[in-house]
């Protein structure tokens, strides 16, 4: 009976204890399928209007020196940059001390991709500006 008054406490606390870290881990898992479903959804719209700048891994790399390669075209625009950040929490159980237990998650993706269209018309845009001298270049709406 002695040892049933330590124990059964004991093992309560822990089983209190493992559905709040089961909790904790759900809403971090809901918290990062949220933010990567909003940044790839953000991310289809293309990034002309997210922050511009160089690719953090070709930062010490001059992309104009390939400018005759095959595809280098893509790579002159610049990248962009979406972030997209969604919190979640939980709430502690009252064995333990109350509050809410936040959980966080930042997806970023690196882009620079235009949307085209899809008909014959946005093939052919994507191509004559692939091939096309800067100057004769058209701009998409």
């Amino acid at each position: 009976m002695v040892e049933a008054l330590v124990a059964i406490p004991f093992f309560i606390l822990m089983f209190i204890c493992m559905v709040f870290i089961g909790d904790l881990y759900r809403s971090k898992l809901q918290t990062h399928r949220s933010s990567l479903e909003l940044a790839w959804a953000d991310s289809l719209a293309g990034c002309d209007t997210t922050t511009r700048g160089p690719m953090p891994v070709s930062a010490n790399i001059d992309l104009k020196d390939a400018a005759g390669a095959p595809g280098a075209a893509l790579c002159e625009d610049g990248f962009g940059i979406l972030t997209e950040t969604v919190q979640g929490g939980v709430n502690r159980p009252s064995p333990l001390p109350s509050g809410i237990t936040q959980t966080t998650t930042t997806t970023t993706l690196i882009c620079n991709e235009k949307p085209e269209t899809g008909d014959f018309d946005g093939a052919a845009d994507f191509l004559w500006n692939l091939y096309a001298p800067p100057e004769l270049k058209t701009v998409s709406p």
